[in-house]
């Protein structure tokens, strides 16, 4: 399963991706730059890895001190759940920070997304939980096995 980091280049942790390839997965940083981009880029994911993809934001950091002996990284215990929609919460279970989605295996509905959030970056995670609510959707609550570096953001 492929790791899709959204970033804005200048913002992007130093602990982001490293914490990611030290579970062994692969990841791509995609440059969010414009306030719709984030919108764009998790679209097309949505439709290009239909069978799965885990988004990791610019300033989460997947901790290995949250395993234990019977515990995996929290990526790779998403990875593992047969629940089609995961999260790792860090302050509320909406956001995206660390999220997992299998598109074959839910409904989604991205023209009531765009109302809701005209495709800009803020509130596009209340956006598509609140689409994958109403489409019957229910996330998977994991463990915290992240930590959220707050990045102050000037959009």
């Amino acid at each position: 399963m492929i790791v899709c980091v959204p970033a804005i280049p200048r913002l992007i942790h130093r602990r982001t991706v490293p914490s990611i390839i030290q579970t062994g997965l692969d990841c791509f940083v995609c440059n969010v730059q414009e306030p719709t981009s984030y919108y764009n880029y998790f679209y097309s994911w949505w439709y290009r890895f239909e069978t799965g993809f885990i988004i990791v934001e610019h300033d989460v950091e997947i901790l290995s001190a949250a395993i234990t002996e019977t515990q995996q990284d929290i990526l790779n215990e998403m990875i593992s759940c047969d629940s089609p929609w995961c999260v790792s919460p860090y302050n509320d279970h909406h956001l995206l920070g660390c999220t997992k989605f299998i598109p074959l295996q839910m409904r989604i509905d991205f023209l009531t997304i765009k109302e809701l959030c005209n495709g800009h970056w803020k509130g596009l995670d209340m956006a598509i939980s609140k689409s994958l609510r109403q489409n019957g959707e229910i996330p998977h609550i994991h463990r915290r096995g992240t930590f959220h570096h707050a990045t102050r953001h000037s959009e």
